[in-house]
């Protein structure tokens, strides 16, 4: 099964995963999680880039961070 990253597990990010992971694998990094769901596997941040697809759910505030470390 194909892969998902997602990038940040808040709001965004739990609700993201929830839709897709009917379809695909999804693994997760936030650097403080605040809840570990089923069927979501929280991962380095390396490993998640690493996907063929990548969803950044960080706030506005984060994103230039974020971006520069990917």
């Amino acid at each position: 099964m194909k892969q998902i990253g997602i990038i940040g597990f808040g709001r965004f990010g739990k609700i993201l995963s929830s839709i897709l992971q009917k379809g695909f694998d999804v693994l997760a990094y936030d650097p403080k999680p605040q809840i570990d769901p089923d069927g979501i596997q929280f991962t380095t941040m390396e490993k998640v880039i690493q996907c063929d697809t990548i969803f950044v759910c960080v706030p506005i505030r984060s994103l230039k961070n974020v971006i520069i470390s990917i």
